[in-house]
């Protein structure tokens, strides 16, 4: 008798630490954008037509409007399947010497290339045009963006 009690009360610990941690998992932000939820995080969604030839880089918000000061800007490289794209190294890079002042330190963002960061610690009230630049997994060159995207301060 004391062995099935303690097996029923072994099973339900079990089944329920095992929902606990379902659960949990399953309130968890979405790996790569959890950062996205943030209050003064603004996050930018890359694609890649790469059925287009050359293949046409997009980003889905093409003028980002913001106001204030200590604000992130992260850019989500969003690969379809099959496709293996990456940010080196200088993926986002601001056009002019205004735009490289307002967003100094740049550059991939918690070692996943996939996710590129600039800050915007001041606010400097503009209008920053950038390019965008993502490299192929295999000896393809970097696509160079066919777009002029950007971040205005007011």
């Amino acid at each position: 008798m004391n062995r099935s009690l303690l097996t029923v009360v072994g099973s339900v610990l079990v089944g329920a630490v095992a929902g606990a941690l379902i659960y949990s998992a399953y309130l968890q932000p979405k790996p790569g954008v959890h950062f996205c939820l943030q209050p003064k995080n603004h996050c930018i969604k890359v694609t890649i037509d790469a059925s287009a030839s050359p293949p046409v880089l997009s980003v889905d918000v093409p003028v980002l409007k913001k106001k204030g000061t200590n604000h992130s800007i992260f850019w989500l490289l969003d690969n379809d399947t099959g496709q293996s794209y990456y940010f080196p190294s200088d993926g986002i890079a601001f056009k002019d010497a205004a735009g490289q002042a307002q967003f100094p330190g740049c550059g991939i963002f918690g070692g996943d290339n996939h996710v590129f960061r600039c800050k915007d610690t001041t606010g400097t009230p503009g209008t920053y045009d950038y390019g965008v630049t993502v490299t192929a997994a295999s000896t393809t060159p970097p696509i160079p963006a066919k777009l002029d995207p950007q971040i205005v301060n007011n």
